[in-house]
């Protein structure tokens, strides 16, 4: 089965711009909602509280929608690494060794330019991160999703959060 990312993840794709609808969602808002039914006499007959990060299956009945203001998409680990490669065409390129391990494939436009590298007559700073070996490929593309988002953040890839 496959597993879908983590709340911070998340976070940090719809921030990049992974808007796509998904069968469960997070909530993105930090005080929380509380969302209650009522029947047409206007007795309440549910009520759900929900907190930042909550994750939940898509459900009209309680406002879980998406578009929202409070939700956002939970993509699936393999969905998430589409999407990077392709609205920003980097690759991940998997290899095994006693464990899965990957690398970055980032087209020079996304990369710093770092004016000490003309002491070493390159042209661009090679990315710092230490794959971590994994033993399927599910788990080996979330280490590399976790390293992706580290990276952007560090700005060693050039990428607008929003």
């Amino acid at each position: 089965m496959q597993t879908i990312v983590p709340f911070n993840v998340a976070r940090f794709l719809y921030k990049i711009g992974y808007k796509e609808q998904t069968d469960f969602l997070y909530l993105n808002t930090e005080t929380g909602i509380r969302a209650v039914i009522s029947d047409a006499g206007g007795k309440q007959v549910g009520e759900k509280i929900f907190y930042e990060g909550a994750l939940e299956k898509v459900d009209e009945t309680y406002g879980i929608v998406f578009p929202s203001s409070h939700w956002i998409p939970a993509p699936l680990v393999f969905d998430a690494i589409k999407f990077i490669e392709d609205k920003y065409n980097i690759r991940l390129s998997i290899f095994y060794d006693n464990g899965y391990i990957y690398s970055f494939i980032v087209p020079e436009e996304l990369q710093f330019k770092e004016s000490i590298d003309k002491h070493y007559n390159t042209d661009t700073k090679p990315l710092d991160y230490s794959p971590t070996k994994s033993h399927t490929i599910e788990v080996c593309f979330d280490n590399a999703l976790r390293d992706f988002m580290k990276m952007v953040k560090e700005e060693q890839i050039k990428i607008d959060i929003v």
